[in-house]
C-alpha cells in the first residue's frame, strides 16, 4: 500500500471509530488505469513519452475519493488504450492471471488482472471498443461499459473522443452497480427489481456464430440455464453489426490519429512498434471515411427503440475466443485472422451504438480459462442492466460448477 493510500486508510478508519459516514466505498481498495489522472500519481498511460506527477484527481477520481474509496495505485494500459491485447506497453505485458502465458486483454488489462487476482473488488478502466469487456471476458470479471456521454471524462488521456469513456471492472454485479452509483451521480439508486417476466434477445446475426467451440458451449449452457429459470430467450437479427466494424475502425482510427498526431511527428520512436505501425495505418482513412461513419453511427442511434423492441436486454458472447497466448497474433480459433478482429469485433458495435454493456464470466472453458456473456442495454438504462446481470450471475452461479473468478 503506498503512503497515500495507508494515510487515506487510517483516516477512514478513525472517521469509523467517531461515527461519521464515509460513504459509499468506505474503505474499499480500488486501482486506477493509468490513462486516467490520480493526485500524486504519474499519469504514464503505458508509454515511454514525457509524463507529469498529477496535481489533481480526474472527475471519477475525485468521487469515488469522496464515497471513500482507497486508491491502493495505478494498473496497467495497453500503450495510450490502442490496443486490445494488453501485451504492448513500454512496461511489458500484463499476464492472465488464470495462466501467466497468456493475455489479460486489453487495454485496461491492469485493471482485469488485478480484480481477477483478488488484489482489489474493483478496479476503474476505459472502454473505446472493448477495453474494460475485453480484459473483463479474458480474466473472468465484471465489465461495464456505460452510456457514451454518460460520465465526465476530465482528467482521462483520451484516444477516440466520441466512443471514449470511462467503465468499471468488479469482482461481483453488486459491486460494479455500487461503483457506477458512485461516478455516475445515482448513489443513492437501488438496483431496479427484475421485471416478472424477463425478455433476452439472443443476437443471432451470422457474424455473431464464429465462436470457438468452448465459447458457443457456454453460450448455449447459458441459454438453457435461463430458460430453465422461465426467462424468455429469442433469437433476434439485427443487419448492421458486421458493417459496424468499419464504421468502428473509420471514427476510432481518425481520432487516434489526430489525438496522437504531434507526438507521431515528433517522436515517433518512443511508441511501441506495434502501437505505432497501427497508427500509422490510421493516417490513410479519409476524412470522407471518417464524415461517412459518424452520420452511420447517428443513423443506428436514431434506431435503437426499434433494435431493442420488447426485450429488456440483448445478448451475445463477449468476446468470439478465450484469452490467446501473450504476442500471439494469428492462428484464432473460430477463423479470426488477427487478434485485434477476434477481440474487437463483438464489443465494438454496442461503442458505435453508444449503448450500456455488460461483460459478465459465465463459466471456463476446457482449459480452464473464462468465458464471457456480454448483457446490452438501452441508454442510459445501467441499472435496469445490473439487475438482469444480478439474476444471470445467481442463475449461472448456481448451475455451472465451472464458473470460477479467481486464478487457478
Amino acid at each position: 500500500m503506498n503512503g497515500e493510500a495507508e494515510n487515506d486508510a487510517q483516516r477512514i478508519d478513525h472517521e469509523r471509530s467517531l461515527g461519521i459516514n464515509a460513504g459509499a466505498l468506505s474503505g474499499v481498495p480500488c486501482g486506477i488505469k493509468d490513462l486516467i489522472d490520480a493526485t500524486g500519481m504519474p499519469t504514464t498511460a503505458g508509454s515511454n513519452f514525457p509524463h507529469e506527477v498529477a496535481t489533481q484527481d480526474a472527475a471519477v477520481v475525485k468521487l469515488i475519493r469522496a464515497a471513500g474509496a482507497v486508491i491502493l495505485g495505478k494498473t496497467a494500459t495497453h500503450e495510450f488504450a490502442f490496443g486490445p491485447t494488453g501485451d504492448v506497453a513500454a512496461t511489458g505485458p500484463t499476464c492472465n492471471p488464470h495462466d501467466p502465458t497468456k493475455m489479460s486483454g486489453g487495454s485496461s488489462s491492469g485493471s482485469g488482472a488485478a480484480v481477477a487476482a483478488g488484489h482489489v473488488p474493483f478496479a476503474l478502466g476505459t472502454d473505446t471498443g472493448g477495453s474494460v469487456r475485453i480484459p473483463a471476458a479474458l480474466c473472468g470479471t465484471i465489465g461495464l461499459r456505460p452510456t457514451s456521454g454518460a460520465l465526465d471524462a476530465n482528467g482521462v488521456i483520451p484516444l477516440a473522443p466520441t466512443l471514449d469513456t470511462v467503465g468499471i471492472l468488479a469482482s461481483d454485479v453488486d459491486g460494479a452497480s455500487r461503483v457506477w452509483g458512485v461516478i455516475s451521480g445515482t448513489a443513492s439508486d437501488a438496483v431496479m427489481a427484475v421485471p416478472e417476466t424477463v425478455k433476452v434477445g439472443l443476437i443471432a446475426d451470422r457474424f455473431y456464430s464464429k465462436v470457438s467451440t468452448d465459447v458457443a458451449n457456454s453460450m448455449k449452457k447459458a441459454v438453457h440455464t435461463l430458460r430453465n429459470a422461465g426467462v424468455i430467450v429469442t433469437e433476434v437479427t439485427l443487419g448492421w453489426l458486421e458493417e459496424s466494424i468499419t464504421v468502428y475502425d473509420h471514427i476510432q482510427g481518425s481520432e487516434a490519429v489526430a489525438t496522437h498526431r504531434q507526438r507521431l511527428l515528433e517522436h515517433p520512436e518512443l511508441f511501441q512498434k506495434e502501437v505505432r505501425m497501427r497508427l500509422q495505418g490510421a493516417q490513410r482513412v479519409q476524412e470522407r471515411d471518417y464524415r461517412s461513419a459518424l452520420t452511420r453511427r447517428l443513423q443506428w442511434q436514431a434506431r435503437v427503440d426499434e433494435y431493442f423492441g420488447d426485450y429488456d436486454v440483448l445478448v451475445c458472447p463477449t468476446t468470439p475466443i478465450t484469452a490467446p497466448l501473450i504476442g500471439q497474433r494469428s492462428g484464432f480459433d473460430a477463423g479470426w485472422t488477427s487478434a485485434k478482429e477476434a477481440l474487437l469485433s463483438f464489443t465494438s458495435p454496442w461503442s458505435v451504438l453508444g449503448v450500456p454493456s455488460l461483460a459478465m464470466p459465465m463459466g471456463n472453458d476446457s482449459d480452464g480459462m473464462p468465458t464471457s456473456v456480454q448483457l446490452i442495454g438501452r441508454p442510459n438504462c445501467e441499472q435496469s442492466v445490473f439487475s438482469i446481470g444480478l439474476l444471470f450471475e445467481e442463475l449461472i452461479s448456481a448451475t455451472n460448477p465451472l464458473l470460477e473468478r479467481s486464478p487457478r
